[in-house]
């Protein structure tokens, strides 16, 4: 999720949607190859986002 919304920020809109494909594929992947819960997935897009929201990033 960090990455999405990192990737939005620098490369704009189609940086975001590339990046969002690229997220959205590997949470499935992990999902489907069972090396991860949802919970998992859920927690760290989560842990990412207050990452960010630490940093400062979003303003």
């Amino acid at each position: 999720m960090a990455f999405l919304f990192w990737s939005a920020h620098l490369w704009g809109f189609w940086g975001g949607v590339g990046a969002g494909v690229l997220v959205i594929g590997m949470a499935l992947g992990a999902i489907y190859g069972r090396y991860h819960y949802v919970s998992d997935i859920v927690a760290g897009m989560l842990l990412g986002v207050f990452a960010l929201w630490a940093s400062g990033f979003f303003g």
